[in-house]
């Protein structure tokens, strides 16, 4: 059974109709840790069926499919690119529905249009850009004003290969939710640097994007921090989870680590610590000491500049051996360390 009524699919096929150009859906999903995924895959599926082959779909798991999800820039899930004639770094992270169908839905037609149709002084304000841009726009399927703010930064995102811009559906990522301070929407936060509530017109919305020229690049003291949560849980009740909820919090990008675990908080779970593309800040431990033995040597290889072993992932033999590794542990809880308390997320 369709997820859109019958009704609504006429009004699509005839939507479709005036499509342009051919469009490229490709979508992300992990069916026994999402719960949101299957019901965005059914949608997503009814709408290319509406198209009469203009529009295709591609379907890649979160986990299996690693070549796709770096290739994309994908870390979290059900995610939705749209492309067209090349990937315009458009991206839907949660179920298109309720209001926000209508973003998904300008979407596809504007990137089958190959123009976003923006005006002469904002493609010469794009072409000042010389460093990437990332535009995330927090919604709620509820909120009538969220769409304009999506088709806004998907528009700027097309007429600047600098830009990625992505909706986030709130109610499916509460932790970035908590991270971001997100009380009201649309809420608008470009590079963790600019940020602004409402859906503001082309020339507002440009003007606050532009704003990052005159910040600058950012600086060593600027740069995000990042963590690994090795140990990390999707069981709410652990430290293991309560660590990514509080580094989220802090505005850490975390990672974690459980080769058990798939997806933490919406969030992808690393097998190894040495799979983690980039470089890490810090490394928090929430496992037994005995298991802590086999990994202290991938710790050591990924030149982390800060360890902490919670209580009860600690052991004199084990601190040793990290210490002849070259690390400085310590031996304390990392949840306070960062000025919260473990309470503070049952």
């Amino acid at each position: 059974m369709s997820l859109i009524k019958e009704e609504q699919q006429k009004q699509i096929k005839d939507l479709f109709k005036k499509l342009e150009g051919n469009v490229k859906l490709v979508f992300f999903t992990q069916e026994m840790e999402c719960p949101f995924c299957s019901q965005a895959r059914e949608l997503i599926q009814d709408v290319t069926s509406l198209s009469d082959g203009k529009i295709t779909l591609e379907i890649y798991d979160f986990v299996a499919d690693k070549d796709k999800v770096e290739m994309y820039k994908i870390d979290k899930i059900p995610a939705i690119v749209i492309e067209g004639q090349k990937d315009y770094g458009i991206r839907l992270f949660g179920i298109p529905a309720g209001y926000e169908f209508t973003s998904f839905m300008s979407s596809i037609m504007m990137v089958s249009k190959g123009d976003p149709g923006l005006t002469d002084e904002t493609k010469e304000a794009l072409s000042k850009l010389k460093e990437p841009v990332h535009i995330r726009v927090f919604t709620t399927l509820t909120c009538p004003y969220c769409p304009k703010a999506v088709e806004m930064s998907h528009k700027l995102a097309m007429g600047s290969d600098l830009i990625t811009a992505e909706m986030i559906e709130s109610t499916e990522f509460p932790t970035l939710v908590q991270k971001y301070n997100v009380m009201s929407v649309p809420r608008v936060i470009i590079n963790d640097k600019v940020d602004f509530e409402g859906a503001l017109p082309e020339k507002e919305f440009v003007e606050n994007l532009m704003k990052l020229t005159e910040i600058g690049p950012e600086t060593e003291t600027e740069k995000q921090r990042i963590v690994a949560v090795i140990g990390a849980s999707s069981d709410r009740n652990k430290f293991g989870n309560k660590a990514v909820r509080a580094y989220s919090t802090k505005g850490y990008k975390v990672y974690p680590v459980n080769p058990y675990e798939e997806i933490v908080e919406g969030l992808k779970s690393y097998r190894s610590i040495l799979d983690i593309p980039e470089e890490i800040d810090c490394v928090t431990v929430y496992v037994p000491p005995k298991v802590g033995m086999t990994i202290i040597e991938d710790i050591a290889k990924k030149g982390v500049k800060e360890l902490y072993f919670n209580p009860g992932a600690e052991s004199d033999e084990l601190v040793e051996k990290a210490q002849k590794l070259g690390l400085k542990p310590i031996l304390a809880c990392s949840i306070l360390a960062i000025g919260l308390e473990p309470n503070d997320f049952n």
